[in-house]
């Protein structure tokens, strides 16, 4: 296996929901800074679609707005325990949520070794 089929930065959120869109943001910046064996994918609000990259990784950062109740602009980090991984019980690819997508990714064995979420509080998700 090589480097890059091991390291994945992926970024999560909705550019036309104002601060929902910051992993996107943040990916975008980070273009050209970013050693080439590491994988960076914009992920947008895609859904199971995300489950191949997210199998083909043992290191995995994620970025994205989070919602923890903390003042907007905080920083959150969260480790591969910290995430939520569960699902609603609805099977549809419709509106599935990331954490669905980490649910089935934990389902078919193919959740990566280590996880980190960086989030940032964002201040509007309209």
């Amino acid at each position: 296996m090589q480097l890059n089929d091991e390291i994945g930065i992926l970024a999560l959120g909705n550019l036309l929901r104002r601060d929902e869109g910051i992993g996107v943001h943040i990916l975008q910046a980070l273009q050209g800074q970013i050693p080439e064996q590491v994988e960076m994918m914009d992920g947008g609000t895609s859904g199971l679609e995300l489950l191949s990259f997210l199998e083909s990784k043992k290191r995995l950062i994620i970025l994205d707005a989070v919602n923890a109740g903390v003042d907007p602009g905080e920083v959150i980090e969260w480790g591969k325990d910290e995430v939520p991984i569960y699902t609603t019980g609805k099977i549809s690819m419709h509106q599935m949520s990331f954490a669905e997508v980490l649910y089935w990714a934990h389902l078919t064995g193919g959740l990566p070794d280590e996880i980190v979420v960086i989030g940032i509080q964002p201040d509007s998700m309209e």
